[in-house]
């Protein structure tokens, strides 16, 4: 099968060495994936739709507020690389 699906796989070594060393990080997953677990868990039942997406929103804006670039290695040259390969001016 890779080697049908090969132009698709070997598309992700394009990118430089820290770009996907953190592409390939599932950390960043797990740990969203965890928190709204813990937090749907203890709710239990949700009223309705618009009330579930209030608390996975608020979910999201606590764990962007903890969370910081500096948090991630490199992010320097990580983001210097992110500005070089998807240029906002093209």
């Amino acid at each position: 099968m890779w080697e049908k699906d090969f132009q698709s796989i070997t598309s992700f070594f394009k990118y430089p060495f820290e770009l996907r060393r953190l592409i390939t990080t599932t950390n960043v997953i797990e740990s969203v994936n965890s928190k709204l677990r813990k937090v749907l868990y203890a709710k239990r039942s949700m009223p309705s739709e618009r009330a579930l997406l209030k608390v996975c929103y608020g979910v999201y804006l606590d764990l962007y507020k903890r969370w910081s670039r500096q948090s991630i290695a490199n992010w320097y040259i990580i983001n210097k690389q992110l500005e070089i390969l998807f240029d906002k001016h093209e």
